[in-house]
């Protein structure tokens, strides 16, 4: 018996199998593209005329969602439901700019049964919250803003001061003092010392009372004290380098010459075993080696010419 307090309930396996079918068969749906707050209306007003044929709309903006003990026990409502899933999720993340899509971290939710109703409310979340901007997804993405490896410290600080100045004009709150923070906890990566000693620091002092000029001068000093060190240590490593070369030029001139002493005597060898002794006209062997090697005397001839 079918259970129709569910959207899958309303049809047997049998046309369940032959809507999956269809819906995978059928062409991409492409959405306009969206960028920015100019894009979202036209994007937005777009989005029904494509997901209500395909039964996409419900799952998406809609109330239905997956219910995991009806997949289980239809396993044609599951590959039913996934496959709605996948065309509207992928339609929605496609329409997304290169940025947009890492702001709503898409590769993230691809395997959520979920995806297109997170994907939609993160959406339109972020373009219908005041002037566009969400202030939550700024926060998140300054939050996880890290110094790399080889980033310039004034860089990072730049980086760090435009995100603080959107997430401002966003009604978004963040203090001189947490950026202040804020730039030497996520300065770990490069220069874990400073802020281990920071956060030493944090056991005796308010937080609220970091200088933002303060934490500046203490990354550049960082910076550059690590530069000195990396330019002392490049002459070290240019000199081992040169011994190591050297070393590889002699071994492989050994190795030469080795290898060419090892040709030249198969070269006589081979020489010998195809020239008769004059002495006694056996092979292997010169007139000259003849008495040592045969123990017969050189002929009178052969004698003089020694």
């Amino acid at each position: 018996m079918l259970d129709n307090n569910f959207p899958g309930g309303r049809y047997d396996d049998r046309e369940l199998a032959e809507y999956t079918k269809a819906l995978r068969n059928s062409a991409p749906i492409t959405l306009p593209k969206l960028h920015s707050k100019g894009d979202y209306k036209a994007w937005k007003s777009e989005v029904p005329l494509h997901f209500e044929p395909r039964s996409l709309g419900d799952i998406t903006y809609g109330g239905e969602r997956h219910d995991e003990d009806l997949g289980l026990r239809r396993q044609k409502y599951a590959e039913w439901y996934s496959a709605r899933k996948t065309k509207a999720f992928s339609a929605l993340a496609l329409s997304l700019s290169v940025d947009l899509r890492s702001t709503f971290k898409v590769d993230e939710l691809r395997d959520d049964m979920e995806a297109a109703s997170v994907l939609w409310e993160a959406i339109t979340k972020h373009f219908e919250a005041g002037d566009g901007i969400n202030p939550d997804y700024l926060l998140r993405e300054l939050m996880m803003r890290m110094l790399q490896p080889n980033e310039k410290v004034d860089a990072y600080a730049e980086d760090i001061e435009l995100k603080v100045t959107k997430l401002r004009q966003a009604k978004g709150d963040f203090a001189d003092w947490q950026q202040a923070s804020l730039l030497l906890s996520n300065s770990v990566r490069v220069f874990p010392d400073l802020t281990r000693e920071y956060a030493n620091w944090l056991n005796s002092h308010d937080r609220k009372t970091l200088k933002l000029t303060t934490v500046l001068q203490r990354l550049r000093a960082a910076e550059h004290q690590r530069q000195q060190l990396e330019s002392q240590a490049q002459p070290a490593s240019r000199a081992t380098a040169q011994v190591a070369h050297v070393t590889s030029e002699h071994q492989d001139k050994g190795r030469k010459r080795s290898k060419q002493q090892r040709k030249r005597n198969k070269g006589v060898q081979d020489k010998k075993a195809r020239t008769n002794c004059g002495n006694c006209g056996g092979d292997g062997h010169w007139w000259l080696e003849c008495t040592e090697t045969t123990g017969k005397p050189l002929k009178p001839e052969l004698e003089r010419r020694k």
